[in-house]
């Protein structure tokens, strides 16, 4: 099991670069063919994205991560939301399991007194918002 730190902000891009600049961390940038073969499959448009001297990135939200390979790298992935800070939690937990294990995650973390939420989607991923038992959001996907 993977856990991925999520930043709310205002400005997904700029926070990543600082953050990274900062922790000495990589930026995960957006590789054109990626972005033009998720285009092409319907996932995205051209507004989706923005360039930050001529490398693409999305544009509502950005990802940094430790170094190494996938299976032991840290990740913070930063998204931009409309509202300021005031009661929700700026930062919360991705759990990913896995497509595969999500529904069967999701009921365990219920019997033992989470909460479903809600659920989102960005491009082909998907993930269901929870909240543990004091009311604290994460996220399964």
């Amino acid at each position: 099991m993977r856990v991925q730190i999520v930043l709310d902000c205002s400005d997904a891009v700029a926070q990543a670069l600082w953050w990274s600049t900062t922790l000495e961390w990589q930026f995960e940038w957006l590789e054109p063919e990626l972005f033009e073969q998720l285009k092409a499959d319907g996932f995205c448009t051209d507004a989706d994205v923005t360039a930050v001297d001529d490398r693409l990135t999305w544009r509502d939200g950005a990802a940094i991560n430790s170094g190494g390979d996938r299976n032991s790298t840290q990740r913070i992935y930063f998204q931009a939301v409309p509202e300021p800070k005031t009661v929700k939690n700026r930062m919360h937990v991705d759990v990913q399991v896995g497509p595969d294990l999500v529904e069967s995650t999701v009921r365990s973390l219920l019997d033992r007194g989470a909460t479903r939420i809600g659920g989102g989607s960005q491009g082909p991923h998907e993930w269901v918002v929870m909240a543990d038992p004091e009311g604290n959001e994460f996220c399964v996907s």
